[in-house]
């Protein structure tokens, strides 16, 4: 073998145990709050439905790829809506918990960012509100 395919063999074992063995990944669970409701409701001026059992709804935004991403309204509204679509009728939820979760992978050399997302989870229990 000559020098000149050693030199490319190494150079391509080199760069794929680079690409490969050097991804570092970070996850980061950030705390949210804890919300009485989406709405105002009024003690006693709503039905709880699902049994009393609580709905949850997330949304996935990505940094890298930000074209891909709906924009038109609020991270939490979207997750909110997620949740409320689980249980037919319902227009609020109410003890509503919120997170967030952050992801990150990256090429340990060269840095390089290969994936960042943020992600809102939404928990609560459907009510609905009578008016």
């Amino acid at each position: 073998m000559n020098i000149s395919k050693m030199a490319t063999f190494a150079a391509i074992a080199l760069s794929v145990a680079a690409a490969t063995g050097c991804i570092q990944t970070d996850k980061r669970m950030m705390p949210g709050g804890i919300v009485a409701a989406t709405k105002p409701v009024e003690q006693g001026r709503y039905t709880v439905l699902n049994g009393g059992k609580s709905v949850s709804g997330k949304y996935t935004m990505d940094i890298l790829n930000s074209s891909q991403n709906d924009i038109s309204g609020s991270a939490m509204k979207k997750a909110c809506d997620q949740a409320l679509a689980q249980c037919p009728g319902a227009d609020a939820l109410v003890d509503v918990k919120t997170d967030t979760l952050q992801i990150t992978k990256m090429l340990r050399f060269p840095p390089f960012p290969l994936e960042m997302t943020y992600t809102t989870f939404v928990t609560g229990v459907p009510v609905k509100t009578n008016e």
